[in-house]
């Protein structure tokens, strides 16, 4: 089994080479997508034994995630494993995902379950307005819809349509894949949120958010009219 990982990475200098060495433990490749950075994130990501696909500007998570998938996928990959750049995820949990995907399931999600309690309280609320949303969107119960740790296999990325450039491309995966046909299973993972790097809000990527949601609800309402047509 070939796995990848994949990493989009914004302006992450002195984080992302230390999770570049350790993924590659757990990976036959790790893929940086530098996302326009205008410090020194490619440079560290190769020297940690990275490929690196730089893009000439930030085009936002999801952009930068697609064109690592598409990286993988091109050179043989069976497994593509998503990862943040900033140390929030741990590579090596990794092979809890891994064993799911072997388990026969196309696609691992993640929630953070292991240090929960050191969650920021702005985080847990997004975390849980997020969530409450998804379940209006699909119908379904996602504990983590904001967690992009998530391994997926050749069926489930051939399938997925991974709408969603900015804010909205981690929860939108997640809802996508709730809708589907594809095998799924919720992983818990770790938290870590002192690395370093405060979060920010931008008000016009949750506005962009709920225009994705609402792609989501529509696909989901035509797939229930096509059920019932047949």
């Amino acid at each position: 089994m070939r796995v990848y990982v994949v990493i989009p990475a914004y302006n992450e200098e002195g984080r992302v080479g230390g999770v570049v060495e350790r993924a590659k433990a757990f990976s036959n490749s790790v893929v940086v997508v530098d996302d326009g950075s205008v410090d020194d994130t490619a440079g560290e990501a190769v020297r940690a034994g990275a490929t690196v696909i730089r893009l000439g500007e930030n085009r936002g998570v999801g952009y930068a995630t697609r064109v690592g998938i598409v990286y993988a996928l091109r050179r043989g990959a069976d497994v593509v494993v998503t990862l943040d750049a900033d140390g929030q995820h741990l590579p090596e949990e990794i092979p809890y995902l891994l064993r799911a995907i072997e388990a026969g399931y196309d696609v691992a999600l993640t929630y953070r379950w292991f240090g929960r309690k050191s969650m920021p309280f702005l985080r847990k609320v997004l975390n849980m307005g997020t969530n409450f949303i998804a379940w209006l969107v699909t119908g379904r119960v996602i504990r983590d819809a904001l967690c992009g740790f998530r391994a997926f296999n050749r069926r489930a990325l051939a399938s997925l349509r991974f709408l969603g450039a900015g804010y909205s491309f981690v929860p939108g995966v997640a809802m996508e894949v709730a809708m589907s046909s594809l095998r799924w299973v919720e992983v818990p993972v770790s938290c870590v949120y002192d690395v370093g790097k405060k979060p920010s809000y931008n008000p016009v990527e949750f506005a962009k958010a709920f225009v994705t949601y609402a792609r989501l609800f529509a696909l989901r309402l035509m797939r229930k009219l096509a059920e019932d047509l047949e």
